[in-house]
């Protein structure tokens, strides 16, 4: 599976335990009115992987709600296969 964090700057990258199979990819945005747009194609460059999926969004408001729709969408997610929360909106 795949991890995608979204950091502001290069310098802000950490080391992040994570469990074998995971991939870290980070995202480097320096403007927040591009969040949702950087997490899509971000997430679009995954390889689909096969099996049974389930998707784990924590995001801006207007980046889950992007993220949410494409997996529901476009990849036939179920809802019970997503879980999406935003815990700030910017504005």
């Amino acid at each position: 599976g795949y991890a995608i964090v979204e950091i502001k700057d290069e310098a802000d990258k950490q080391k992040i335990d994570k469990p074998n199979g995971i991939e870290l990819r980070w995202i480097i945005n320096r403007d927040h009115q591009q969040s949702a747009t950087l997490a899509l194609n971000a997430v679009k460059k995954c390889t689909w992987l096969a099996g049974n999926l389930n998707v784990w969004v924590a995001a801006e408001f207007e980046t889950m709600h992007t993220l949410k729709r494409y997996f529901k969408n476009e990849k036939n997610l179920l809802k019970r296969e997503i879980y999406a929360s935003s815990y700030w909106k910017y504005g």
